[in-house]
């Protein structure tokens, strides 16, 4: 729009210069006082000849008082007009009106839950950036980033209302993830891109990163020089749309404690079964703590508590066991003394513990195959009032009536072949996060399991982390034996420095050979437990969905069909003293995924398997920052799993399953304090970076310190330009409430 009857010159000063039009409404007091006095029509009259001559007296005062009620009014019109102009001033001068686009990107890390003083670094960052937009000019936009593990656009097409923009910054939550740079400023970067296209009004940009400038975000880790290098273009070219602004929020040599880990050693836990819990504690500072409390928690009852001494930049460890009397869900809490940072002080475990540990055993048509694996699992069966691990052993026909989903584990001992409606069942056992445990034997047809269990093809089932061959078998009088691969495996570490328990001494005659396969999407690179001493793998694990599947590549039983093509021995293992030991090992590393699926990371996702035919579920889940969620979840028959993504915040989260299902669960989410697996740099590490090393990073950046322990409100160099329109409002209310009583005093004289 062109406003042709106003001059150039006078439109840069206005954001709304059209309003200057009504300036014309301000000879309407004017008009009216000059109608006024022409309105009456003069008649002599002899009475009036004495006040008249009164009235002469005080003529000139009356005149002055009718001029000063005249001003007064056409002033007020005139500042009414100029305010709705929006005219904008900044350091005591008139500006040109070039609106601006403000990119506020708050720190989201959970460093910047530190409190120094009254407030924490988050509350500070957001009430210098309530400052920023209070001191924008009108017309002005603005945009909100979330600086976190993942940046989060908060407030994406630019919002020109200063008080819905303010109420976004209000309504921010410290989620208790880390912080990422490089991604935060590729957002940005496409961020103002996109706003350039959109609306090119915004002609001027400026980028506030509100932080406290901890080393573990600012100082990135690379996975090469190539990708620090386009880091540092990245900056450059952001600096070329925006001015950078940063402002510091940190403290030097702010020290902290933490609780970095608190574990079982337990893969599982039953009813009645003395547990152990042990917990890290890292002083992150640079003094010594000394007689530091920390506190054990189960089910919110305090069970224990201990003293620690911790040195500067050390980590000292402590625990304390547990028996479970009752089956069920169960939280546990170390909790430290608070400090200034209070987010790394607990660490939480969710656990489900059983009645007992249920293993199927399904036997295949070989009578007695799994006999030998059952007496493994419970070698106390005689003797156990209440065992661990109970067994059940199933023939190869009866095993698709059972639902899988009721035990922990499934051993499959020598079963010939699986259809592909059977093997979608144990796939969807493994989604369930269940463990799956193959022996391999005689009866076994090799290119029956590739079709069905190794199908790598689109919409193909793969629950084998192997594809099998045919069997080996040991030249006469000869035999294969075990190479351990160091005992790097969990599987086999129980069995590092124990040359008497026998494994090196194993007797293997004949096995299947099998040649792990690579790693595809939901599943993990296949590793060898155990390899023969001529390099074929014996033993081959692999996560596959949430589950674990595991293959031995010799039977459970030293039972065998007769094959006149070759010896008649595979094995004699399950006769030998190592076989309990290692069949216990493998039961415990097959089902230890079951527990660390209720205890995540902050940011992973969190569910489970709902025991349940096709059908809606209600969910509602109870979240530590009090936040409840209702939602409705549907399971099918091909994946009967639900899942919660909105977990930002450390703590417990609680699953209320609804109709048909009637169910608790509780999961552990806890903060991550090894975000790099190159190093322990972790949030809790309060180092800061040197503001002027960031001019290493690059010196587009502009760096402001003065923000640590400040209430004041922002000085003039950091606001946009400031719109007086406000000020010239209220001068307008004053000059009303002058008028009117003016007007009646005046009058009352007068009279």
């Amino acid at each position: 729009m062109q406003y042709f009857l106003l001059p150039q010159p006078l439109l840069a000063f206005f954001s709304a210069p059209w309003m200057l039009l009504w300036l014309a409404a301000a000879a309407a007091p004017i008009l009216i006082h000059l109608w006024n006095r022409r309105k009456f029509r003069e008649e002599s009259w002899a009475a009036i000849e004495f006040l008249l001559a009164a009235m002469k007296k005080n003529s000139r005062r009356i005149q002055i008082e009718q001029l000063l009620l005249l001003a007064i009014r056409t002033l007020i019109v005139i500042l009414a007009v100029t305010a709705l102009a929006q005219p904008f001033i900044k350091q005591f001068g008139f500006v040109p009106n070039e609106r601006t686009l403000h990119v506020l990107v708050i720190d989201g890390s959970y460093s910047m839950a530190y409190k120094p003083t009254d407030k924490t670094r988050f509350e500070r960052a957001k009430q210098i950036a309530t400052q920023i937009v209070d001191g924008a000019s009108t017309g002005d936009g603005f945009v909100l980033v979330l600086m976190g593990s993942s940046p989060q656009v908060i407030v994406e097409t630019p919002a020109f209302e200063a008080s819905d923009f303010i109420e976004e910054i209000e309504n921010l939550k410290l989620p208790h993830g880390g912080g990422n740079l490089p991604d935060t400023v590729a957002t940005v970067e496409q961020l103002i891109g996109r706003i350039k296209q959109d609306d090119p009004r915004l002609v001027q940009r400026r980028v506030y990163f509100l932080t406290d400038l901890g080393a573990t975000t600012w100082e990135p880790e690379f996975d090469d020089g190539a990708a620090a290098a386009r880091f540092r273009q990245q900056i450059a070219e952001l600096a070329e749309q925006a001015s950078l602004s940063v402002f510091d929020l940190g403290q030097s040599g702010s020290g902290n404690l933490a609780v970095t880990n608190f574990r079982t050693t337990a893969p599982f836990v039953t009813v009645s079964q003395k547990v152990h819990f042990e917990a890290d504690v890292r002083n992150f500072g640079s003094q010594d703590s000394t007689q530091q409390l920390i506190e054990f928690f189960v089910d919110g009852r305090r069970v224990a508590a201990r003293r620690l001494n911790v040195a500067a930049g050390e980590s000292t460890a402590t625990g304390f066991s547990h028996q479970f009397e009752t089956p069920g869900d169960h939280q546990l809490e170390a909790r430290l003394a608070a400090d200034q940072l209070d987010v790394d002080n607990h660490r939480w475990i969710g656990l489900s513990v059983k009645q007992h540990i249920s293993v199927l055993c399904v036997n295949s048509k070989q009578p007695g195959e799994a006999d030998y694996l059952s007496l493994a699992l419970n070698p106390d069966h005689k003797t156990a009032d209440r065992p661990v691990i109970r067994p059940y052993a199933v023939s190869e026909s009866a095993l698709w009536d059972l639902q899988l989903d009721a035990y922990d584990c499934v051993f499959l001992c020598n079963v010939g072949r699986f259809s592909t409606s059977e093997a979608k069942i144990l796939d969807s056992y493994l989604k369930g996060g269940g463990g799956l445990v193959f022996f391999l034997g005689d009866r076994v047809l090799a290119d029956g399991y590739n079709d069905t269990l190794s199908d790598t093809s689109a919409g193909g089932t793969r629950v084998l982390p192997v594809r099998l061959e045919s069997t080996r078998t040991a030249a006469a009088d000869q035999h294969f034996t075990f190479d351990p691969l160091d005992y790097q495996h969990p599987i086999t570490k129980a069995f590092a420095n124990r040359q008497s328990s026998g494994l090196l001494d194993a007797l293997v005659y004949k096995y299947m050979r099998m040649i792990p396969m690579d790693a595809v999407e939901g599943r993990h690179v296949p590793s060898p437990v155990l390899n023969f001493n001529n390099g074929d793998p014996a033993i081959v694990e692999a996560k596959i969905h949430r589950g674990r599947s595991i293959v031995v590549a010799f039977p459970s039983s030293t039972a065998s069909r007769i094959d006149q093509q070759s010896q008649n021995r595979w094995t004699t293992i399950p006769a030998m003293r190592f076989y309990v030991p290692l069949v216990q090992e493998i039961l415990k590393f097959a089902i230890r995924g079951q527990l660390q699926q209720r205890n995540v990371t902050v940011g992973d996702p969190i569910g489970s398997t709902v025991h349940v035919p096709a059908a809606n579920v209600s969910l509602v889940m109870h979240a530590p920052d009090a936040r409840v969620d209702a939602m409705r979840v549907r399971i099918s028959e091909d994946d009967r799993r639900w899942t919660y993504d909105q977990t930002d915040f450390s703590g417990i989260y609680t699953a209320e399953l609804g109709p048909p299902v009637s169910e608790t669960q509780s999961f552990a989410l806890n903060i991550d304090m090894q975000r790099s697996t190159e190093s322990d740099s972790t949030e809790s590490d309060l180092r800061k970076v040197d503001p002027e090393d960031l001019r290493q990073l690059s010196d587009a950046f502009e760096v402001s310190t003065r923000w640590q322990n400040l209430d004041t409100q922002l000085p003039v160099e950091w606001s946009a330009t400031t719109g007086v329109h406000r000020y010239l409002l209220y001068l307008v209310l004053v000059l009303l409430f002058v008028e009117t009583g003016l007007a009646w005093w005046l009058g009352n004289r007068s009279a």
